[in-house]
């Protein structure tokens, strides 16, 4: 077993001594993953007789075995008003007929083709606009649920608090590579105001690892733009919903948040970049219309963030970083010197200051040698 799981298992055991977040059925599950021997009994589960009609979302691209565990994981709810839209982003796999083909019994899936590539974002979109739900959850193909319940608990919490535009659970990563789970918690629970929310959005309050483990009111997403939305990741998913409603964070861990190889690359191309940095300005405009407070540092923030992380993990020529600074020249000002105090930070932080004290001492005695030398040994 990995020493990792073990701790992991270790942890997740001193955490349910304070709050329950797992049920017997999601117990079970991370004790598989974890390779642990424990297990917990189960009861049989009662379906939930509201019928609010609930839409998933799952763009997909050459990952069937993948997207029936995410699928199945969704049908074993224990909410079953669902509508589950699969949009394939151009498989060229199996995908096309093997899907159709799994599900042909199941009216509550329907499979949908991109007969090009259109990316993810737009990929989401299409599956939107598709939809019908009153409430939405945008699931990625390789990420699946393992507490049953939670659809039919974050129905309850959206209806008691019509406020809300969203409801979101905790997750556990899984790194399917390396076979361990990680183990963070959100740092948030209970009811959120959006202005705060948004504010301290990843700065002082964590985002929910992807979009999966939030349910999504339709009725904001509609007032958000959504049906025009051409950037749909997932801080844009959260960010323009928290323009116009509250969040609500439960003490339960919902899904498996699965990390491998082919996950989106931490360097940001720079088509991506610009198109980021146009759906921050318009999140900016949004809760700017919506908030009375002023979001115009929250703004210059989000962008400087942006930028700061594409000059320091992506290759981009001249050209590209000349385009950067104009764009924010133009929408936000000029972030060039908060790029340059950072950069100065990061090489601080490098650098150990006693050794650099050290060189600066040899090097301006060298200074001094040498023009000493060239007025004939006078200082």
């Amino acid at each position: 077993m990995n020493i990792f799981n073990e701790e992991f298992v270790d942890v997740l055991h001193d955490t349910l001594k304070e709050k329950p977040y797992c049920s017997a059925e999601s117990y079970n599950e991370l004790m598989r993953l974890a390779e642990a021997e424990s297990r917990w009994d189960t009861a049989p589960l009662q379906d939930d007789e509201d019928q609010t009609l609930v839409s998933v979302i799952i763009p997909t691209h050459n990952r069937p075995d993948m997207l029936i565990r995410a699928v199945d994981s969704v049908l074993a709810q224990t909410h079953k008003a669902l509508e589950i839209i699969i949009v394939d982003d151009a498989s060229t796999d199996d995908t096309m007929t093997r899907i159709p083909e799994h599900y042909a019994g199941e009216s509550r899936v329907t499979y949908l083709r991109n007969e090009k590539s259109l990316g993810p974002g737009l990929t989401r979109r299409r599956g939107y606009l598709n939809s019908k739900g009153d409430f939405v959850i945008y699931l990625d193909d390789d990420d699946y649920y393992i507490e049953p319940r939670f659809f039919e608990k974050a129905l309850a919490v959206h209806k008691e608090n019509p406020s809300l535009a969203l409801v979101a659970g905790n997750t556990i990563t899984y790194n399917n590579e390396r076979g361990i789970c990680i183990y963070k918690l959100l740092n948030v629970s209970g009811f959120l105001k959006k202005e705060d929310y948004l504010l301290g959005f990843i700065s002082k309050y964590d985002k929910p690892s992807s979009s999966f483990p939030s349910m999504f009111r339709r009725s904001m997403l509609e007032s958000a733009g959504f049906k025009d939305m051409q950037m749909m990741n997932d801080s844009s998913i959260y960010l323009r919903s928290l323009c116009f409603g509250d969040a609500y964070f439960l003490d339960m861990i919902v899904g498996i948040y699965v990390l491998h190889g082919s996950n989106i690359s931490t360097a940001l191309p720079h088509k991506f970049l610009m198109e980021n940095l146009e759906e921050k300005k318009n999140i900016y405009h949004l809760a700017k219309a919506q908030y009375t407070c002023d979001v115009s540092k929250w703004y210059r923030e989000q962008i400087y963030s942006s930028v700061r992380y594409y000059f320091a993990g992506t290759k981009s020529t001249a050209e590209q970083r000349k385009e950067v600074l104009a764009w924010c020249d133009e929408n936000c000002g000029n972030v060039r010197l908060l790029l340059v105090r950072s950069g100065i930070r990061m090489v601080l932080k490098r650098i150990n200051p006693i050794r650099l004290a050290r060189k600066m001492y040899w090097h301006l005695r060298h200074l001094v040698k040498e023009q000493q030398k060239k007025h004939g040994g006078k200082s």
